[in-house]
């Protein structure tokens, strides 16, 4: 039901929002369809992975008094996952030299760079004594005892590498070992061994597993339109919409799972000890810490329905009046759902305080969702698990859950207008619009049992998001011929327009935009516009209940041993060496514990707090329509800058802009995080927790100039309709805070500084031929 799509990129006037001053995209329907239609695409590529098609069928009815149209729509797109692409299959981590070489591990047996991706699929053994240290182990049906390049396989296990305090050039074995393993002589010759031992395709450091994940999503996307109008007097019309939208779609991918739990546990299939060539003695094996590759899949279903009715007509007073009065409402149902592994299930299953817990393979004191542990213990150790993730029906049934979320968003609005002229001037007459809305929007966002009472397991968690607002809005536009019919002056217009919005949730404001068009002749016209805009913050960023993530690693503390990390920064070196109030002095180097665990980060929303985010808009370009062919070609060059933009700092930014502080301890950003002390038993000194809800940031600025180019022709057979469209960004960068250094965004992946679209369209009778191609800057 589209007929075409309008991308006004110099802006619109404040009558279509208060956003909408930097620029508008409008989707214009089919009206007064009379006919059928049937319409039917599909996309393929050449390799299997991420096909396409899509297809709708409509049927309009007209009389001489109304008008009626059905049509439904309905677009698949199947799956692309990583394996799908040779560029996907095989992660690398793309490592370099300072002089630009390439640093990855070469598989030896193929030349080429090995896959890495095995960062789970392994077992850690932990020592006590005079080795204190770790070793990895993957299962490998073919290793056996004694054997490796290091002779530090176990039957059913081979060893990957080693961690140790004092001991790290060598491996350690069962008690019963059949031979001393091989040492090397220096740290050098050790890892070089493992690297070339580690990037051999016949042992593997990639799973295949990984290649399973969902690289572009599966979508499956319904539509059902109905239109219709009804001329109830020969110069009034009623009319009305009925939008029905469901869209599906889901994500499978694979999740780390990784726990400590002591050596006793009735599972546990390693040995009690390991031998130590070095002290030729054997240490006890403390601790054991399997890491699993856990299956992980998320659905979504949105359900969206829009009614609009309306009334419209036109007034016979002086050059005649347009009018419309018309009321929307919508409701978006969005259902997601995925699994999820249960906290105080995995604790149960793993944290062992006393004996009976160690017998039992279960603390029943930390179950809440469940009254026991699954008999003997949960099996986290053995190879077919560590290996496959093949987790026992019971098992996988006590640790795993899948539970659904429900998120409601509704929006109505009633809305007026009326347009038309005022008098004459010389240059011709001048137009006026203006109008009125009301416009109610309401969110309710309630997730899982599991994810409100906090009991994921290494995932984020959420409470229940409500809020509402109310928002009242007035308007006006002017269009005022200023010249007409004179040397370089062909024709002047000069538009005026105004929005005055109040929020029931922080407040008033106003926007404006002054426009000109001034055409020197008939093929050669120069545009300018000047204006601001605001948008106020969205429901979800006013009342967004709290939610919880693990996305602050320690190691971007920038305290963390500040005296060798810090010392061309004196600022931090300075605030770290003195700490905040209550925190005390830091420490030059901090102790690193194996435990080591991210910070908590709270995320939620700014409701009395946030600010609208205002803008400044301006942009000029020059058209030229040659007379002697259907040409035209648009250069416009636009700068924007963006003030109290409404976002997230992000985690590190906070700790960092607080330790890089001139205004240090008392810069407000020192207040939102958290920081054990010195003396806490097993995170001394780690940041525990951070505050990284919805503010308003400093500012956003972009610059950049647009080509656009049309070229149609009749070739005799058809016509030929071509397009282009070149955007170059000049600058584009973001600032945090007032006093901080912008970082630019262009340049970078994801924001390339120029990008191109060029197509081809060729309509022949009933067929249509079209081509199109995208260009961009190789590195964006």
């Amino acid at each position: 039901m589209i007929e075409r799509v309008e991308i006004l990129t110099d802006g619109a006037s404040s009558i279509y929002g208060s956003d909408a001053v930097a620029g508008v995209v409008n989707i214009i329907t089919r009206e007064n369809l009379d006919g059928g239609f049937v319409n039917f695409q599909a996309n393929q590529p050449f390799e299997a992975g991420g096909e396409e098609i899509a297809f709708s069928i409509g049927q309009g009815w007209r009389s001489s008094r109304g008008y009626l149209s059905i049509s439904g729509d309905y677009y698949e797109r199947k799956p692309l996952e990583f394996g799908d692409r040779d560029y996907f299959r095989c992660p690398t981590p793309y490592l370099f030299s300072s002089e630009n070489d390439r640093r990855d591990v070469v598989d030896p047996d193929t030349g080429t760079f090995a896959c890495n991706s095995l960062g789970a699929e392994l077992v850690t053994l932990y020592f006590e004594g005079g080795a204190e240290g770790a070793s990895d182990y993957a299962p490998d049906p073919s290793a056996v005892a004694g054997g490796g390049p290091l002779g530090c396989d176990m039957d059913g296990w081979r060893h990957i590498r080693v961690f140790a305090t004092g001991h790290a050039y060598n491996c350690w074995l069962p008690a019963n070992r059949a031979s001393v393993p091989w040492q090397a002589p220096d740290q050098t010759s050790y890892n070089a061994l493992l690297r070339d031992y580690a990037g051999r395709s016949a042992i593997g450091t990639h799973s295949d597993r990984y290649d399973s994940r969902t690289a572009i999503s599966p979508v499956k996307r319904t539509s059902i339109v109905v239109m219709g109008g009804y001329d109830i007097t020969p110069t009034t019309e009623i009319f009305g919409e009925l939008l029905l939208n469901r869209r599906e779609s889901s994500q499978n991918n694979w999740r780390q799972w990784w726990g400590v739990v002591t050596a006793l546990h009735p599972r546990n299939p390693f040995p009690a000890s390991m031998y130590d060539p070095l002290v030729d003695d054997n240490f006890a094996i403390t601790h054991v810490e399997p890491t699993l590759l856990i299956n992980s899949r998320a659905e979504q279903q949105i359900d969206y329905a829009r009614a609009v009715v309306g009334i419209r007509g036109s007034i016979d007073i002086g050059s005649g009046w347009d009018w419309e009065i018309v009321g929307q409402m919508t409701r978006s149902a969005a259902e997601y759902g995925g699994n999820f592994i249960y906290n105080d299930r995995i604790l149960a299953a793993t944290q062992f305080t006393t004996l009976a817990h160690v017998a039992a393979g279960c603390n029943v004191s930390l179950l809440t969702t469940a009254t026991a542990c699954p008999t003997g213990g949960v099996d986290l150790f053995s190879a077919a698990v560590v290996g496959n993730g093949e987790l026992s029906a019971v098992d996988r049934d006590f640790i795993l859950g899948y539970e659904t979320g429900m998120t409601f968003y509704d929006h109505d609005y009633i809305e007026g207008s009326v347009s038309g002229e005022l008098f004459n001037l010389p240059a011709g007459p001048i137009g006026v619009a203006m109008g009125f809305q009301y416009r109610e929007e309401r969110i309710n966002d309630k997730p899982g049992e599991n994810e409100r009472n906090a009991n994921y397991w290494g995932s984020s968690a959420a409470v229940q998001t409500v809020g509402q607002d109310t928002i009242k809005e007035v308007f006006a536009e002017v269009e005022i011929p200023l010249l007409r019919d004179l040397p370089m002056l062909h024709e002047v217009t000069l538009n005026l327009s105004g929005r005055m919005s109040e929020y029931d949730t922080y407040g008033d404001n106003s926007t404006y935009k002054i426009g000109l068009n001034w055409a020197l002749s008939q093929s050669w016209r120069i545009r300018a516009s000047q204006g601001t805009s605001f948008r106020a913050p969205a429901l979800y960023e006013l009342f967004l209940g709290n939610q919880t993530n693990f996305g602050f690693q320690q190691a971007s503390d920038p305290c963390r041993n500040w005296e060798t990390t810090q010392v061309n920064n004196p600022v931090a070196s300075a605030n770290c060496a003195a700490g905040r109030p209550g925190e005390g002095p830091l420490p030059g180097e901090y102790p690193v514990t194996p435990g080591t665990s991210s910070a908590l980060v709270t995320v939620g929303g700014g409701v009395d707090v946030l600010d609208a985010e205002t803008a400044d808009t301006f942009s000029v370009g020059l058209i030229w329509t040659p007379s002697f062919a259907d040409f035209n070609i648009a250069i416009d060059y636009h700068d924007i800058e963006i003030n109290d933009q409404v976002a997230q700092f992000g985690a590190a930014n906070i700790v960092s802009a607080c330790y890089n502080s001139e205004n240090f301890p008392n810069d407000p950003l020192c207040t939102l995080f958290t920081r054990a002390p010195g003396d806490h038993p097993t995170r001394p000194y780690e940041i525990l927790t951070i505050n990284d809800s919805y503010v308003n940031i400093s500012r956003q600025a972009s610059e950049g100039v647009d080509v656009t180019v049309r070229y149609q022709h009749d070739v005799g057979f058809g016509d030929l309709t071509l397009n282009g469209r070149v955007s170059y960004i000049l600058n584009w960068e973001t600032q945090l805070r007032t006093a901080a250094t912008p970082t630019q965004l262009h340049d970078r992946i994801g924001n390339p500084r120029w990008v191109a679209n060029l197509n081809a369209r060729l309509d022949y009778n009933d067929w249509t031929f079209y081509w199109a191609r995208q260009f961009r800057a190789g590195h964006g």
